[in-house]
């Protein structure tokens, strides 16, 4: 993974927080985000830290990181930090 994708760990500032969603735009203009639908994340393999661009969320195009590795991992919108939905 690269440094442009690794996530401040929980309870961070707002700040670090913000600078991690500015990394994201800056993938997603970069065209580093793969994108993939609400039902497509389902079957993604889940590590944290992880990032895709999800087409048909709920509130629109957005980025989406796991939370973390396995089975306890979701899929959150880099904007609120809610489970990804349609």
């Amino acid at each position: 993974m690269t440094d442009l994708l690794k996530l401040p760990p929980a309870g961070d500032t707002p700040r670090k927080v913000a600078d991690v969603v500015n990394q994201a735009v800056d993938a997603i203009n970069y065209g580093q985000l793969q994108p993939r639908t609400v039902a497509e994340l389902a079957s993604e393999e889940k590590y944290l830290g992880r990032m895709f661009i999800c087409t048909n969320e709920t509130g629109g195009v957005v980025p989406v990181f796991c939370s973390a590795t396995g089975t306890t991992g979701a899929w959150l919108r880099v904007t609120d930090r809610n489970v990804a939905t349609t």
